[in-house]
């Protein structure tokens, strides 16, 4: 995946975008009218159809539930930004006199969220924000303090506040500006930006312009009480009590974000153990949904959400992270032999580079975690089916795609899949095809009660091989339709072959007796194992290989034989973190 369509998969889109994005859509501030602008800001600031106005009663019926983040709001009886932000519903839009002038400027710089590494490239705005347009530009670029101007009278004192109005968050506080631009003035809060943590509630932060009656002082100790109000308050900040200890009239400016999330969002909750949405960046993944419908998954309104943006899973419940532990490993390989120490290899589902199927020989270790992260007890009662997939034919929508099942575990009783009934034994997965990427993935499937293991054969399809016997064709739609199993969570890698997989593939390598040590490989005889291809059909191309081969390999203890057409080499070579041999 290239680095704009892998920015862009991940809602992050360069500023050249949005220009031409906003320009295709009519608002009140694209239009070059000032006054349009004007009233579409005023209207803006009362309208009641974000996340928490007049629709959150029907999304939310039992209202805020401190187990369920989705419906967390912490001032439920205000419904509009301005409500929530004065504490009042009497405001008089008309008091709103201009609306201000806001451009983002950041330098590249990149950020760690979910356990990958975002790049995130230069940013600047040659145009003032749209205050009437939601922003898809990535939060970690918003986190920088933009350049705020206003039509500002000589000699007037003002002040600006950055304020979420979603979960009522300071972002910014600046006093004492004495021009038309908010850098002359005085912090007493640093700026933060925009947040938030789900991709179908557009979250909104206001730029709002008081004026002042006169200089506020003290201002070190007005900024010490204002963080001590925020932890007293567990993050909430109430914004009217500084308006009425202040005397400001207004605000007499305003101007806006409307953000969705994205990874730097979505970590900030995470870091804060309030909710886990991580796996959202993989279930907006287009290839991951083009897969699932090849299966016979059906997108429908109650497991899915569409916007112009794409086609996003929801309902989605637990985050699957896996482990790969990959002990020492000696080994012989076309005319080369392999030695790696132990390595554990964490799935990164957003990684572009492959896993090596070395690492991958044995089961991981799966972890559960639920997106709600306060739920301390796992919930009694909850069963889980865990299935890994070769998903490689059904991500290039072939018709009937011959999805092949690696690991099947149903009745996971909540969080411990070690307790799990296994259905199928774990499969290493092994590319057979040399220039081939085979594209893997684990799916988490809640049940609503527990199913025979020995009766889930019929899922798959007639004319497997041998080694896909009750594997292969895997009917993904009609085993969650029949048993009426609901996606929970999912997670993907890729594996590309390696020196291991060409062992394996000629039988110098039986999968489950591999040396583990120099001593253990010397002694080790022949893979007693039937090979799928020929030595020089397994190993046509590798870096060193003929047959017989070179004499460089030479033998330093004539009495031992190795499997695979080498003998006990000179100097051993080691393979790096990806599985290359390195000389």
């Amino acid at each position: 995946m290239g680095q704009l369509q892998h920015l862009c998969a991940l809602g992050i889109f360069l500023i050249s975008t949005i220009p031409n994005f906003v320009s295709g859509h009519t608002t009140p501030c694209n239009q070059g009218n000032d006054t349009a602008c004007l009233v579409g800001v005023r209207n803006e600031f009362v309208r009641d159809d974000f996340w928490f106005g007049s629709g959150y009663s029907s999304k939310c019926p039992n209202g805020p539930n401190k187990l369920d983040f989705y419906c967390f709001n912490p001032d439920v009886g205000n419904t509009n930004i301005s409500s929530r932000m004065l504490r009042r519903s009497d405001f008089n839009t008309s008091m709103i006199e201009q609306f201000l002038r806001i451009r983002y400027n950041a330098p590249a710089g990149s950020y760690v969220a979910c356990g990958h590494k975002f790049d995130v490239p230069a940013f600047t705005m040659s145009i003032d924000l749209d205050n009437t347009h939601t922003i898809y530009t990535d939060m970690w670029t918003l986190s920088h303090r933009p350049s705020i101007t206003f039509a500002n009278v000589p000699g007037q004192l003002y002040t600006v506040v950055a304020y979420d109005s979603g979960y009522l968050r300071l972002r910014g506080l600046w006093v004492n500006i004495n021009t038309g631009d908010s850098a002359s003035g005085t912090e007493l809060y640093p700026h933060k930006g925009p947040l938030s943590p789900m991709y179908d509630k557009r979250n909104t932060l206001v730029y709002a312009l008081f004026r002042q009656n006169g200089t506020i002082s003290n201002t070190a100790d007005v900024a010490t009480k204002i963080v001590q109000t925020i932890v007293d308050a567990g993050g909430v900040y109430y914004l009217d009590k500084f308006i009425s200890d202040n005397s400001l009239d207004g605000p007499v400016g305003i101007g806006y974000l409307a953000v969705t999330t994205d990874a730097y969002g979505i970590q900030h909750f995470l870091d804060r153990n309030m909710y886990n949405n991580c796996p959202y960046l993989v279930a907006k993944d287009k290839e991951v949904l083009t897969a699932l419908v090849a299966m016979g998954y059906s997108l429908t309104p109650s497991n899915s959400w569409t916007d112009y943006r794409g086609t996003f899973l929801t309902g989605l419940e637990m985050d699957v992270k896996v482990t790969y532990h990959s002990p020492e490993a000696h080994f012989d390989s076309c005319c080369k032999h392999n030695m790696e120490d132990m390595v554990e290899v964490r799935v990164d589902p957003l990684a572009e580079n492959p896993i090596m199927p070395l690492h991958t020989r044995s089961a991981p270790y799966v972890q559960l975690l639920p997106m709600e992260m306060r739920i301390v007890t796992f919930p009694q009662g909850k069963l889980y089916t865990l299935l890994l997939l070769d998903v490689t034919e059904a991500k290039r929508n072939m018709s009937m795609p011959n999805t092949i099942l690696h690991w099947q575990v149903v009745n996971i009783p909540g969080d411990d899949v070690s307790m799990g009934d296994t259905a199928l034994n774990y499969m290493p997965p092994l590319p057979r095809n040399a220039t081939e990427t085979r594209d893997l993935l684990f799916l988490l499937l809640r049940q609503p009660s527990k199913v025979d293991p020995a009766a889930l054969w019929s899922y798959t399809g007639p004319g497997c091989d041998s080694k896909t016997n009750l594997r292969c064709k895997f009917n993904l739609g009609k085993f969650m339709n029949y048993l009426n199993l609901k996606l929970a969570g999912l997670t993907q890698f890729s594996i590309v072959q390696d020196p291991f997989t060409r062992a394996v593939l000629y039988g110098s390598v039986k999968l489950g007796q591999i040396a583990s040590s120099m001593d253990e490989y010397e002694v080790m005889g022949s893979a007693d194992t039937t090979p799928e291809l020929t030595i020089d059909q397994a190993c046509a191309g590798a870096s060193g290989y003929a047959n017989p081969c070179p004499s460089s390999c030479s033998t330093t203890n004539p009495g031992v034989t190795n499997p695979g057409g080498a003998t006990t080499p000179t100097t051993t070579t080691t393979m790096n973190h990806a599985g290359h041999v390195m000389n």
